[in-house]
């Protein structure tokens, strides 16, 4: 459990951590396994704009099926589809690769569209600054998941 939402590890993808501690300015109880934490949830990218996420943060989208935001799931499968199409090939080892995204998502900032599709809203028209605000304040990544295609 994480969150009080079930938690199902990555298996089969390799997690690479990402620095976080003391990055935001309200602890670290959203991450640690003592207090208030904030359950996990998976976004499939691609390499490039995982790279964006981890420099600054999740920018919304320009699919909008439930609405405007940032698009998570608290299942890796899912994440999974929307990585398929997104793949790279590493110039170290020549391997391909799918990306996904591992997050912890704050539960009163979510909406649930239904048990498999989390969103973070993002009213139309908001500017960079506040969508900023509401994103860090919402969904934070901790973890970068790669699987050999």
């Amino acid at each position: 459990m994480r969150g009080d939402e079930p938690y199902k590890r990555p298996y089969g993808w390799m997690r690479f951590a990402l620095k976080v501690r003391d990055k935001y300015p309200d602890r670290n109880d959203w991450l640690g396994t003592v207090g208030w934490r904030w359950p996990v949830s998976y976004h499939g990218t691609d390499l490039k704009r995982a790279d964006g996420i981890i420099q600054s943060h999740f920018k919304a989208g320009d699919r909008q099926a439930l609405g405007r935001g940032i698009y998570s799931s608290p299942d890796i499968k899912v994440a999974d589809i929307f990585a398929k199409s997104k793949n790279f090939t590493s110039q170290k080892n020549g391997k391909t690769y799918k990306v996904i995204m591992q997050n912890r998502i704050n539960p009163k900032k979510r909406e649930i569209k239904d048990e498999n599709i989390w969103l973070v809203s993002i009213p139309e028209g908001t500017t960079a600054e506040k969508e900023k605000e509401i994103v860090k304040s919402s969904i934070r990544p901790y973890g970068l998941l790669l699987k050999n295609v």
